[in-house]
């Protein structure tokens, strides 16, 4: 049987031949009609070495193939074609059949018997409409007089609704406490998930944002940084301490390489980067500081391009004012310029970690000292005190600015954050997101500096509870700061936690967890998605050994729409309509997306999800020229979701875009429906509710 099957990767390194030389073994091929290649390594056993490279051709000459969607919504109909290729010299008859599942339901028949000449190609089709949530299979069965063959095709069936995510994260010492979760009655069946996540240490939390963060839309410069950064921090902390393992290293070498070569498409000719590249008119200070503080930390565990690295730092230095200052590109559209001093801390900063520690370092930070006041925010101080870690660390300003975040700090039990005093950071931040961020920034600090070891454990203790359902703590800004705050502390000594941690689930235990110092960076999944049921339960944590584990509870279902309660206005409103619901295969149908400023300010960096329903194909057209015209910053097809990047929506400003989708097979589908939302602030979101799309065969 043949299944899905994108790549197939087989080794063996250690074959033994016979007295001849040869030796025979049995590789499963995945496609009907494909090459495979084949590289060979060899050596005597007088240690001659020889080696070889050539290709198989695989060729069936009866097979069929199955063309299903790879995910759906509880709910949706696909009537989907079954190919039956005859490449045999005589004819067969041939009997299709479509095994039973429990999770669809059939609409017509799902047997059917073709004759099929000598070469010949034909097709059958079978209406199913899928029932229940979860990775499923469907297995279709071509039983031949001559030959036969079979094809299983995995498709991930999701839930329809709203969805309704939460995360209860923290950290704990030796003792018990207890999460809550509930689960409504109406609840979408199958839409309730449950699971915990355990860190034994710092490591851990950042070895899983290297996944979880490639989750996150990466369209611009800022976004694709933070998305590549996690790889780079996590094998430079495990190389220098001996904890790099041959798989880490070659998963974050393959992201690291991915996303270098990524990065440099921002590039603009003369030096710095912008958001979106060469289409942006000018390169920005803020991404282009941004961009060079990870540039000189992949420096130390990949290959980086020198000769950019040089005409970055002197790009940024030749935007250094006569009096030490970084103003930045006044052009730029948000609050990086709403504080000359914070600007040029951050530039310092940025600096510093490449290696620059000199006039121009000295003069930016001799800047700062002289304009900085008592008044700053947090955030504004926490880039300050890294600033003179980093440039200056033997300059008393450091002690000064660190004293006065004591000073700033706040208190929830014995956790300890600062907020940003009600203003936008640099990269757009608002809210809890902002007060993650400057927490983040003012403990990297205080390790950078030493000292404060109670203000630290209270600083990591409020981070480690911060992990939202995504397995990131906030947007990529939060996220990045955060996970390098946890490395740097990770460094410093914090030990990751040895010992047993239980697991209960309203009083009966669930599971029970061994933490090993030898498996510091292994995060541990425990899934509770079988005790998800309605109503409320208790989930509770034990722990006796040393160190503090971490851990994050995520409890979810949906609601039907139908049962969705209306949600307060926010910043943003978004619809999506479409000129008709019904048509043809191979007939198209405008979708009309309208988003909505309902504030009397500028949001920006605005993000559009627009759900593309099983059984269409996007034409990019339109949106191409919404490109050209400066409409949209980007735009980006991924699976089943169309991405809009809106640079900036301006006061009360409407916009709308229109593009076309063309029907591609016979279903009644669900769109998934859509979702606007500010990328830096993540809680500033609204959704359109899912509309369904009906195709017909002629």
């Amino acid at each position: 049987m043949r299944r899905d099957f994108p790549e197939t990767l087989y080794v063996n390194p250690s074959i033994i031949t016979d007295s001849n030389g040869k030796a025979s073994i049995d590789v499963g091929m995945a496609d009907s009609i494909t090459e495979w290649r084949v590289s060979a390594l060899a050596n005597s056993a007088d240690g001659r070495l020889g080696g070889s490279e050539s290709g198989i051709r695989v060729f069936q000459d009866f097979f069929v193939d199955v063309n299903f969607p790879a995910a759906l919504t509880r709910g949706d109909e696909v009537t989907f074609p079954i190919a039956v290729y005859n490449y045999l010299d005589v004819p067969q008859t041939v009997s299709i059949e479509l095994q039973p599942g429990s999770w669809y339901t059939a609409l017509g028949t799902t047997t059917s018997s073709l004759t099929l000449e000598p070469g010949q190609v034909t097709g059958v089709s079978f209406p199913v409409r899928v029932n229940e949530v979860g990775f499923k299979t469907l297995t279709v069965i071509a039983t031949g007089e001559k030959k036969s063959d079979a094809v299983a095709r995995n498709v991930r069936v999701v839930p329809d609704g709203k969805a309704f995510p939460e995360a209860l994260s923290g950290s704990m010492g030796s003792g018990a406490l207890t999460e809550s979760v509930t689960f409504p009655p109406n609840a979408v069946p199958g839409s309730e998930v449950l699971y915990l996540d355990i860190f034994p240490a710092f490591l851990a939390q950042a070895v899983q944002g290297m996944d979880s963060i490639l989750a996150e839309p990466n369209g611009c410069f800022e976004q694709t940084t933070s998305s590549a950064w996690p790889n780079v921090l996590v094998t430079e902390y495990m190389k220098a301490t001996g904890q790099i393992t041959p798989e880490i290293e070659l998963k974050a070498e393959t992201l690291m390489s991915a996303g270098y070569q990524r990065l440099l498409t921002f590039e603009h000719q003369g030096g710095g980067f912008s958001w979106f590249g060469e289409q942006d008119p000018a390169p920005f200070l803020s991404v282009t500081a941004f961009g060079i503080m990870e540039f000189a930390d992949m420096a130390r565990v990949h290959a980086v391009d020198e000769a950019m690295l040089a005409r970055t730092v002197q790009w940024i230095i030749a935007q250094q004012e006569p009096d030490g200052s970084f103003k930045g590109d006044m052009s730029e559209f948000f609050s990086f310029h709403t504080s000359v001093v914070r600007n040029t801390a951050f530039t310092a900063w940025a600096l510093a970690s490449a290696g620059e520690t000199g006039g121009s370092v000295q003069a930016a930070l001799s800047y700062v000292k002289a304009e900085l006041g008592s008044s700053s925010d947090a955030y504004t101080l926490g880039i300050v005190a890294n600033a003179f870690a980093a440039g200056a660390p033997d300059d008393p300003e450091l002690g000064n600015v660190l004293t006065l975040l004591d000073s700033l700090k706040r208190a929830e039990g014995d956790a300890v954050y600062w907020d940003s005093g009600d203003t936008q950071t640099n990269f757009y931040g608002g809210g809890d997101d902002a007060t993650v961020a400057s927490t983040a920034l003012v403990t990297h600090a205080l390790l950078s500096a030493g000292g404060f070891p109670s203000l630290v454990d209270g600083a990591l203790k409020y981070l480690t509870s911060k992990k939202d359902p995504n397995g990131n703590f906030g947007s990529t800004q939060a996220t990045i700061w955060t996970l390098r705050t946890l490395l740097l502390a990770a460094s410093k000594g914090t030990t990751g936690a040895v010992g047993n941690l239980s697991v209960s689930v309203d009083g009966v235990q669930a599971k029970s967890v061994a933490l090993s110092k030898a498996q510091s960076d292994v995060m541990t999944r425990i899934d509770l998605s079988n005790l998800a049921t309605t109503g409320a339960h208790d989930v509770s944590l034990s722990f006796s050994g040393t160190g503090k584990p971490s851990y994050n509870l995520v409890a979810g279902h949906h609601l039907p729409w139908a049962l969705v309660p209306a949600e307060p206005e926010g910043p943003l409103s978004i619809d999506v309509s479409y000129d008709k619901d019904t048509l043809f295969v191979d007939e198209t149908v405008k979708a009309t997306v309208t988003v909505v400023n309902n504030e009397a300010v500028t949001q920006n960096m605005v993000l559009l999800t627009l759900g593309i329903a099983p059984g269409f194909s996007v034409d990019t057209e339109d949106l191409q020229r919404y490109l050209d015209q400066g409409k949209l910053s980007k735009f980006e097809v991924t699976g089943r979701q169309l991405i809009l990047y809106i640079t900036a929506l301006g006061p009360s400003a409407t916009q709308v875009f229109d593009y076309d989708l063309q029907a591609t097979m016979p279903v009644a589908v669900e769109d998934g429906g859509a979702e606007a939302r500010l990328y830096y602030e993540p809680k500033k979101r609204s959704r359109a509710r899912a509309k369904t799309l009906k195709v017909g065969q002629r």
